[in-house]
């Protein structure tokens, strides 16, 4: 919210300058994502199976994915793989997949949906 009333400010002020007007409206892309316990619990269980070290972050992060979209349909959670600290973010026009994450994460993955649909099933 800061950031988009800063922005606000800013398009106001370069329009003024220039003897214009502007109207701004905020469009936010991608609904909140909010992360189904029974998942979560699921790709904990899953990270401790694929013996991987488990970083849960104290704050939400405002990762812009459309992935929410499917948490709204179906039950979801979004983890990442980190890939380091010194690795540039994914985004980043310098980032390289490093190819040491394809197996534990293929691992984590095989055990987080066999989880998952367990869990599913068993309502």
């Amino acid at each position: 919210s800061r950031l988009q009333a800063r922005a606000t400010r800013l398009a106001h002020a370069v329009a003024e300058r220039h003897g214009l007007s502007v109207t701004v409206r905020m469009t936010e892309a991608f609904p909140v994502l909010r992360n189904d316990p029974r998942v979560v619990a699921a790709a904990r269980e899953a990270a401790c199976e694929a013996r991987l070290a488990l970083h849960e972050l104290d704050q939400p992060q405002r990762w812009s994915e459309d992935f929410a979209h499917f948490a709204h349909a179906v039950p979801a959670a979004l983890i990442g793989l980190g890939a380091g600290a010194s690795q540039p973010a994914l985004h980043d026009a310098r980032y390289d997949f490093p190819d040491a994450l394809v197996h534990p994460g293929r691992r984590l993955l095989w055990a987080w949906t066999r989880r998952v649909l367990d869990s599913l099933t068993d309502r």
